[in-house]
């Protein structure tokens, strides 16, 4: 007999797929500042998309840079470049795809009501490692990660 995970349906989304935001802030490959990756055919959507929407494997994610004029088109999920927003903080690497992203996970690392946010969905899924440091991780994030 097969896990719930690897028995998902239609009506068990949550346990058997996976979603990702529509805008994701990666590091430009020119000048290493931020840049933003978004997906075209998903910008009318919400925020967060789920493997189910058609356009989940369409090769149409843009990255435009924030800073200098670096711009690419046509991009597949895997060809994006590097996250922006990480860092270590011991041994465990913190991330985030974008700076909601970021507000959320400081949010839910300090406790506070995440119930309405658009990131809420991934509460199930903060690393337990972060969890266990939430004073230290949420500080890092603050500190470093959102100041910048």
């Amino acid at each position: 007999m097969s896990s719930s995970i690897d028995n998902g349906s239609w009506t068990h989304v949550r346990y058997a797929h996976t979603c990702r935001p529509r805008d994701i802030d990666v590091v430009c490959p020119r000048c290493k500042a931020r840049a933003r990756a978004s997906k075209v055919s998903e910008i009318a959507s919400p925020p967060i998309i789920g493997d189910l929407s058609p356009s989940w494997h369409v090769s149409d994610w843009t990255v435009a840079c924030t800073t200098c004029p670096y711009r690419t088109a046509d991009l597949a999920y895997a060809a994006l470049p590097d996250l922006f927003w990480t860092t270590t903080v011991g041994d465990l690497e913190v991330w985030a795809w974008n700076r909601d992203h970021l507000v959320f996970l400081t949010k839910y690392l300090n406790g506070d009501p995440t119930n309405d946010d658009a990131y809420g969905w991934f509460a199930a899924y903060v690393p337990g490692a972060w969890q266990k440091k939430r004073e230290r991780i949420a500080k890092v994030i603050r500190d470093k990660l959102l100041a910048a």
